[in-house]
């Protein structure tokens, strides 16, 4: 565990800015603290560097397709913004039985001309607006289901130096090495080709950790199959 004026103290370090014991200026670590938020933001969106994926069970409302998700103002579901929706996100209808959900695009729910039909909902779009994100589903919900939603989070901001927080293994590495390239040639010092290999080591292997724990895309067994009789379609959904 550690603070922001830690891992900022490090990278400082690393970049030979500042030696070990060093006191840092309150401004230049003020001034740290904001690069080292615009590069968590900028990891944010490579997925194989987002530390977790994410479940939860949110109640969805029967007669309601559409919903807001995120923290600003009076969203719907007041959880942090995803990112992405993950296969593996299904509605839970009773105790005993789960209906998984294909995760289709905003594109293709925008094409779909019946968008008022109840019944059990086949998939699920999301459109990454912002600051809330707007998650869709279709059919709309003829009950109040439990949502089960896998989704990719973003890398949290530190809203200050102080406030202590959690990080997976190997992210502090990777944080303080590649904090301190973007830190030494502010304060001109060169960049280093140790601290270089140091860094891009760091990130590589957290995106080859991550990425075995991203599944691949493919295409829903369900769009094959067949249901009382009548075909499946792929692009249009059941008996579209």
């Amino acid at each position: 565990m550690a603070t922001a004026l830690n891992l900022i103290t490090d990278a400082f370090e690393e970049a030979r800015v500042y030696s070990p014991g060093e006191s840092i200026p309150n401004a230049k670590s003020a001034a740290a603290l904001r690069k080292l938020n615009r590069m968590l933001e900028s990891w944010s969106n490579e997925n194989f560097l987002l530390h977790f994926q994410t479940e939860e069970t949110l109640t969805l409302t029967a007669g309601q397709a559409s919903y807001t998700i995120g923290t600003s103002g009076s969203p719907d579901f007041n959880t942090v913004r995803p990112l992405e929706i993950l296969k593996g996100t299904f509605i839970r209808r009773t105790s005993t039985l789960d209906e998984p959900l294909a995760v289709k695009s905003f594109e293709e729910y925008r094409l779909r001309r019946d968008k008022a039909s109840g019944s059990v909902p086949w998939w699920i779009s999301y459109n990454p607006t912002y600051p809330n994100g707007q998650l869709v589903l279709w059919w709309s919900p003829d009950s109040a289901y439990a949502l089960h939603l896998l989704s990719l989070k973003a890398l949290t901001n530190f809203s200050d130096l102080t406030t202590t927080v959690s990080l997976p293994p190997g992210y502090e590495s990777a944080i303080v090495y590649n904090l301190g390239l973007e830190l030494g040639p502010v304060y001109g010092k060169k960049i280093r080709p140790d601290l270089v290999a140091l860094a891009a080591r760091a990130v590589r292997v957290l995106k080859n950790r991550n990425a075995q724990r991203i599944p691949p895309k493919q295409l829903e067994v369900g769009s094959f199959t067949r249901r009382h009789g009548r075909s499946n379609n792929i692009n249009s959904g059941p008996f579209a």
